[in-house]
């Protein structure tokens, strides 16, 4: 259970709210837990109010009719991961604060399956971070893998710069109107299964490219 007191405003409604999701799941993981293996426990209270309104429920912490929006969470800072045995496409990896971003419009580019773990087979579809300096990569070559399409417009006060700051800083995007790009995870592999290290974004025109292919990937 958490440490410490505190209680969470939580209203009941009739239709899915990414935003209040957002709000609850980033002020709760910020609390210090007496045992971390406990962070879905403690907080099943309020999944599964929040599975009323959400179709599909949620899985390992993440809703599934939102599934590719929150897979966008990011830390704020290095964090700590979680011991236990908690997928690393979960918020419930990492503890401390994150953000989901949420200012962006993404377009689904996956389709994800659920497997079972005791045949390995799936079992029904799902519709639709850099955690220390050490783990940086540079000069390097690393494998990413696409999860879905995003866009962002300028406006008067290029607030969409703020969230996106690759915007402002890459000299052969920074005056594009109408920035496009594709969401991708920073995948290390680990036998047949495949783990996330990062969550970052490239610009549309540079992904294409590359010398890219299509794969089946399963994420652990």
């Amino acid at each position: 259970m958490a440490a410490g007191g505190g209680r969470y405003n939580f209203e009941f409604l009739q239709w899915p709210n990414f935003r209040i999701y957002n709000r609850l799941v980033t002020s709760y993981n910020d609390r210090l837990l007496t045992y971390q293996t406990d962070v879905i426990k403690a907080f099943s209270a309020i999944l599964n109010s929040l599975s009323l309104s959400f179709p599909g429920g949620f899985c390992h912490g993440m809703p599934e009719f939102y599934f590719d929006f929150a897979l966008l969470w990011k830390p704020n800072y290095p964090t700590k991961r979680r011991r236990g045995p908690f997928p690393s496409w979960s918020w419930i990896h990492e503890e401390e604060e994150f953000d989901l971003e949420v200012a962006i419009e993404i377009t689904p580019m996956v389709t994800w399956y659920k497997t079972s773990r005791q045949t390995g087979e799936r079992c029904w579809m799902i519709h639709s971070n850099v955690s220390s300096r050490e783990d940086l990569i540079q000069g390097e070559t690393c494998e990413v893998i696409i999860i879905s399409a995003g866009s962002a417009r300028r406006d008067e006060i290029d607030l969409a710069k703020v969230w996106l700051p690759e915007w402002k800083s890459i000299d052969e995007i920074k005056e594009l109107a109408l920035y496009e790009f594709y969401n991708v995870l920073w995948i290390e592999r680990k036998g047949d299964v495949a783990y996330r290290k990062a969550l970052g974004r490239v610009w549309k025109e540079a992904w294409h490219r590359q010398d890219v292919e299509e794969i089946d990937v399963v994420l652990g």
